[in-house]
C-alpha cells in the first residue's frame, strides 16, 4: 500500500493523518487508474489514463496532499481564500 513520506508526523498532527488517510481511502476504492487520471488525464477514445505513475510519484502526491493538513499547508490554502472546516 502506498503512503506518504512523512507519516511520522501523524502522531502530532491528526489533521494531516486524516487528509492522508481519506485521500488514500478514496483512491483505493476507485482503483489504481483514478490517481493516474488526475495527473495524466485520459484518452478521448477510452477512459484509461494516458500514462501510469510510478510508486515514487504516487508517494509524492500523497505527501503533498498530507501537507495541506499541516500548519504551513493550511496557511498556504488560507492565502487563497480556502479554509478547512470541522464537521
Amino acid at each position: 500500500m502506498i503512503e506518504g513520506y512523512n507519516t511520522y508526523r501523524h502522531r502530532k498532527n491528526p489533521i494531516e493523518k486524516e487528509i492522508h488517510d481519506k485521500f488514500l481511502q478514496e483512491f483505493n476504492q476507485k482503483g489504481d487508474d483514478s490517481m493516474n487520471m488526475i495527473i495524466y488525464g485520459h484518452g478521448s477514445e477510452t477512459v484509461k489514463p494516458r500514462a501510469k505513475l510510478t510508486a515514487k510519484e504516487k508517494r509524492i502526491i500523497v505527501s503533498a496532499i498530507q501537507w495541506l493538513g499541516s500548519d504551513v499547508g493550511s496557511g498556504f490554502l488560507k492565502q487563497f481564500g480556502f479554509e478547512m472546516k470541522n464537521k
